[in-house]
């Protein structure tokens, strides 16, 4: 039985170079595979969200300029119950 003093991690060797190329060839496909897909979904959703952002803001901006007609008409409608409550007594 030999026994090894020398205990490297990594030791440079023909499978060293055999195991970049495999890692360059792996992140390769896995860029076109997995990020680049992933990213235009993510870009998609945002454009979404940002759309729907905006529809949100222009419904609010709706409802208040109703809230504010409706509380005009609301107050032309009291002053006129008040002057015909005026009239009758």
């Amino acid at each position: 039985m030999e026994i090894v003093e020398n205990v490297a991690l990594i030791t440079i060797n023909a499978t060293l170079f055999a195991q970049m190329a495999s890692f360059l060839v792996f992140l390769f496909l896995i860029n076109r595979l997995m990020f680049r897909p992933l990213r235009q979904v993510m870009r998609e959703r945002q454009d979404r969200v940002e759309t729907a952002m905006g529809e949100i803001r222009g419904a609010r901006e709706e409802m208040e300029g109703l809230a504010r007609e409706l509380a005009a008409i609301e107050a032309e409608a009291r002053a006129e119950a008040f002057a015909l409550k005026e009239k009758l007594d």
